[in-house]
């Protein structure tokens, strides 16, 4: 690279040649974890200077009918911690219903600033129980982004003249208040704020953590399969949550119509 003439460019030319390579008003969907332009394989000077351009100018598309959103955790996962901030935005599909879309830390100061599309006064709100009836597909995003110390709030629109304030389905990428330690303590903050964030309620998180302080989690060996496994029910769902070493792992759940729901479906 330094023996290059466009090494010789300054910074704002090179910058410029970045932005017209990228340019285009089609979405770059996301099938890999190698989803990152040729431009950033040639050295790793290009690839640190133009990586920053290329998350910061694109737009992704995740579709959730090609399979769960753990591919789009662990593309975040592969990305990292800076670039998950740099994002412009992650558009999440389902079929050919856009189910959410994430932004970064620049496009959400951009978006708290001038409003959505129609100029309506934006803020950021949590998650909130909405996303354990309704936002599940969420959930591998969520956890994925706590271990990088990221977390994930939603928009709202302020409408006059209450200034009531109206979810909407835009997301923002932001660090988290309360960066992760190491030490025991510090694994059940960050636990019960993942858990907050995903819709558990404060009796269900005493539920998921009571259990783990009284198997020892998460300095005491494992059970027999090297994983922790906490079970929680609220009628009619049950969520299995999955822990290995000091993080949460995975988490799903199970519906079960109540009974008398079964009986009208059979009249």
């Amino acid at each position: 690279m330094e023996a290059s003439p466009f090494a010789r460019l300054s910074p704002e030319l090179r910058n410029l040649i970045y932005e017209y390579a990228f340019a285009s008003k089609y979405a770059v969907t996301l099938e890999h974890n190698r989803i990152q332009p040729g431009i950033s394989r040639t050295c790793r000077r290009i690839r640190e200077e133009s990586l920053t351009m290329y998350y910061a100018s694109t737009t992704f598309n995740a579709h959730l009918d090609d399979g769960p959103t753990t591919p789009v955790s662990r593309w975040l996962t592969h990305i990292g911690h800076w670039h998950s901030l740099l994002l412009q935005r992650l558009q999440i599909w389902d079929m050919h219903m856009l189910n959410a879309t994430l932004h970064g830390l620049e496009a959400t100061q951009l978006l708290l600033r001038n409003g959505d599309e129609e100029g309506t006064p934006l803020t950021l709100v949590p998650t909130g129980s909405w996303l354990l009836h309704q936002g599940w597909y969420l959930k591998d995003i969520i956890i994925a982004l706590r271990k990088m110390d990221l977390e994930l709030r939603r928009f709202a629109r302020v409408l006059p003249p209450s200034a009531q304030s109206w979810p909407t389905s835009l997301f923002a990428i932001t660090p988290s208040p309360r960066p992760r330690k190491d030490d025991v303590e510090g694994c059940y903050v960050v636990l019960r704020d993942v858990l907050a964030h995903l819709g558990f309620s404060i009796d269900m998180i005493e539920d998921v953590t009571e259990p783990l302080r009284h198997a020892g989690w998460p300095v005491a060996n494992p059970p027999v399969g090297g994983e922790w496994k906490i079970e929680v029910s609220r009628k009619p769902r049950k969520y299995y949550l999955t822990f290995k070493h000091s993080e949460l792992h995975t988490i799903r759940q199970s519906f079960k119509p109540p009974e008398d729901a079964m009986d009208v479906a059979g009249l």
